[in-house]
């Protein structure tokens, strides 16, 4: 498992074969990104949408990505 800024992602893509993404449905003020994210070589396995709820101030999307071979 990798959480990390820019720097930390950049360096790991390359061996990574799953990606468990969380899609916030908002434009929050945030200090990590994953920047130039090319979408082209994963394929979308699952996703999981969820409104905003008590303890959630945006409506989020669980996405389950693995590289194309």
């Amino acid at each position: 498992m990798v959480i990390g800024g820019d720097d930390v992602f950049r360096e790991v893509m390359p061996r990574a074969g799953r990606i468990y993404l969380t899609e916030v449905h908002a434009s929050p003020e945030a200090d990590t990104w994953l920047l130039d994210f090319d979408l082209s070589g994963w394929r979308e396995v699952s996703r999981q949408r969820h409104e905003a709820g008590p303890k959630d101030e945006y409506p989020f999307s669980f996405v389950l990505l693995e590289r194309k071979a």
